[in-house]
């Protein structure tokens, strides 16, 4: 069961880094902004997936813990904005939500520091 997960989780992260980052000499067009808007619902689709497998179906694997208690642990705020990047193609979206998940990051590594 661990095994199959882990290569499951394995062959999403391959899917998404296949996705979001070819090669520039293989772009049809050589439009950064515009590949990064043709593939993001998804990339930011695989990506909520797989912040669920990692933050809760690995807890309720490995400590038994039920979907709410894992909830509780940790909310479920990137998967809610990797969905909300999946949907939309507003770039004032994209650049707010950036700076939050930095911002949330940089105050977490302050915090365990």
């Amino acid at each position: 069961m661990q095994f199959t997960f882990i290569a499951f989780e394995s062959f999403l992260f391959y899917l998404l880094f296949r996705i979001f980052f070819d090669h520039y000499s293989e772009l049809e067009v050589k439009d950064l902004k515009k590949q990064y808007y043709k593939n993001h619902v998804s990339f930011f689709s695989i990506a909520a997936i797989i912040f669920f497998l990692m933050f809760y179906v690995t807890l309720m694997i490995v400590h038994n813990h039920s979907l709410y208690e894992t909830m509780m642990l940790a909310p479920p705020i990137l998967i809610i904005f990797s969905v909300v990047l999946a949907i939309t193609k507003k770039r004032r979206i994209h650049e707010v939500i950036t700076v939050l998940i930095f911002l949330m990051n940089l105050i977490n590594m302050i915090m365990v520091s």
